[in-house]
């Protein structure tokens, strides 16, 4: 029995060798998430896009083909950090909101703790967007020994604000210093100090969740100096309730869009290193200095024309912090990992062309990411892993590929795929939960699953459900207030929701796509099908019973910056 277990472990090690080429120290991690990134919106996928750095690290690496995140922000984070589904902590609905008392479960361990039990230095730069109503909530609570930019989930990209208070820190400390300063050049710089500063006697864990290509939608940093006026638009699944009383136009020098609330709490719809860098690009506001939209003189539509744009200048602050490793001589010993946190929002300028749907909605448009694994250390590069992986195995995936093993008693949901991907061998998964969001409403929520080739959606899919061209969608500040309205509530049942007040059922929304054959879900098999329907549902109802209800209380007044200086902050939960 020892010989055998000998055996094993040797194997194992063996196997890890043989995917990883060794080397002299745990390997660096850099961690990139880019924000609202559609399918369609970096160069490999779209020679439109202008992203030399992305295109080359996606190049001589392993492009992930099926790497499924969830349809918005904060969700996918939580699932990144803890490598549990959402759904199973209460984090389906929506997003985490500034003014709400609520964050990812304290009780949930995430990546960076793991990594600092490691021996890992752990740093985060960017966008947060798991709560912060307390301390014990925020980054350096949770496993990182500095976090450099903001608690929530937007913000203006130079002046720090969102909506109505400042939000940027260095540690626990408010920085002032970088207000007036281009988000995704601050950055940059800061990974390139980190870099710069590391003692390799350690291994690096960068986590860097870029802003961009984000909204709000402003382009050029001389709208922002002449502009106080921000367009906002909330879309909240659960209920559509528009507010169009307060449309404001705070300049006469400029024209400024409308300030549109669209209330998604109540709103009525149809129903090594380790470093993290979540940037909030491409998410809103499309904001980019002015170099970078002087580079798509054929791009007509002002916001595909600012994201592609931000894109750009995204993947330039990229080329700085791999242009720092290799200064550093940590380059070759380190792994890099791209992803979008969810798809492209198509009214303000993402695309996630040949798919359908974009961020809100349950399809393959708003689920499906542009994902890429690049390193030195990695056997097999330039080539394409078509295996299914979820937002929840980059936990234990990452782990496996630092040499990192764990307690099981983290009860995760993600699966180790790293000698799959490193290897091109078959997903250690056949099934994936995309959502499940029964939160009261006037309408349906809505669950998707997808097993083998099959996937199944039943209930409300989300907002904008079709197939979107890069200049099909006039976008954003194009769009008057009462042309959102119509955009959003132009459904019958929608409009019998709003004369009447009562719920609808939204029972008649069933989907059923062969991903393998109909990638693009043109074609709905649901009535055709019914054994493979059938097949699915009690899969379904198998995940409902590990469903925790969604934690999504009303906005709290103690939240309000006013009572912190004109600060986002926490300590009033």
């Amino acid at each position: 029995m020892l010989v055998h277990a000998a055996l094993i472990t040797v194997t194992t090690a063996l196997l890890h060798l043989s995917v990883v080429q060794s080397a002299p120290q745990s390997p660096h991690l850099i961690f990139i998430v880019a924000d609202d990134l559609g399918w369609n919106d970096v160069g490999y996928h779209n020679p439109d896009i202008i992203s030399p750095n992305i295109d080359k690290l996606a190049g001589s690496g392993i492009r992930l083909n099926q790497s499924y995140v969830q349809p918005l922000c904060s969700p996918s984070r939580s699932a990144f950090m803890t490598g549990v589904y959402p759904f199973r902590m209460g984090l389906q609905h929506m997003v985490i909101g500034e003014s709400q008392d609520v964050c990812a479960p304290l009780n949930r361990k995430f990546f960076p703790q793991i990594l600092k039990e490691n021996g890992y230095m752990t740093h985060m730069i960017g966008k947060w967007h798991l709560g912060f109503c307390k301390w014990e909530c925020t980054p350096t609570y949770r496993g990182f020994d500095s976090f450099y930019g903001f608690y929530s989930g937007g913000e203006d990209y130079y002046t720090h604000v969102y909506p109505n208070g400042y939000d940027y820190r260095y540690n626990l400390t408010v920085n002032t210093e970088a207000a007036g300063n281009y988000s995704t050049y601050e950055f940059a710089a800061r990974a390139e100090q980190i870099i710069q500063d590391h003692d390799q006697a350690k291994p690096l864990y960068l986590y860097m969740p870029f802003q961009s290509v984000h909204m709000p939608l402003q382009v050029g940093k001389h709208i922002c100096s002449t502009c106080t006026c921000h367009s906002r638009v909330y879309i909240c699944l659960s209920r559509v309730y528009t507010y169009f009383s307060k449309l404001v136009h705070t300049c006469s020098t400029c024209t400024c869009p409308s300030r549109v609330y669209t209330c998604l709490s109540r709103l009525v719809i149809t129903h090594a290193l380790y470093l993290f860098m979540p940037f909030q690009s491409v998410h809103m506001p499309l904001q980019v200095p002015d170099k970078y939209l002087e580079m798509y003189p054929n791009i007509k539509n002002k916001n595909r024309k600012a994201l592609s744009a931000m894109v750009t200048s995204l993947d330039d602050a990229i080329g700085r912090v791999v242009t720092a490793l290799q200064d550093k001589d940590m380059y070759q010993n380190s792994i890099i990992v791209f992803t979008a946190d969810n798809g492209g929002w198509t009214i303000f300028g993402g695309n996630n062309y040949p798919l359908r749907g974009g961020k809100v909605t349950i399809f393959e448009g708003g689920t499906r990411a542009a994902a890429f694994i690049h390193s030195p250390l990695l056997k097999q590069t330039g080539v394409i892993y078509d295996g299914m992986m979820h937002a929840v195995d980059w936990f234990p995936t990452l782990a496996s590929a630092l040499g990192i093993t764990y307690n099981d008693s983290l009860d995760q949901d993600g699966v180790d795929q790293w000698e799959a991907i490193t290897t091109l061998a078959p997903s250690k998964r056949s099934e994936i939960v995309y959502n499940m969001d029964y939160h009261p409403a006037p309408v349906e929520g809505q669950s998707a699953i997808r097993f083998g080739d099959y996937k199944l959606i039943e209930g409300y899919p989300g907002l904008y459900q079709g197939w979107y061209k890069p200049d099909s969608v006039d976008q954003g500040v194009e769009i008057s207030a009462g042309q959102l309205a119509n955009m959003t509530l132009d459904t019958p049942a929608v409009q019998e929701l709003m004369r009447s007040g009562q719920p609808q059922s939204l029972a008649k929304n069933h989907y059923l796509f062969n991903l393998k054959d109909d990638p693009t879900e043109h074609n709905n098999l649901y009535d055709k099908l019914p054994e493979v329907v059938q097949q699915l549902q009690e899969r379904l109802a198998e995940q409902r019973k590990r469903y925790v209800p969604p934690n999504f209380p009303p906005n709290s007044p103690k939240a309000n910056p006013k009572h912190f200086g004109g600060v986002w902050s926490p300590g009033w939960c």
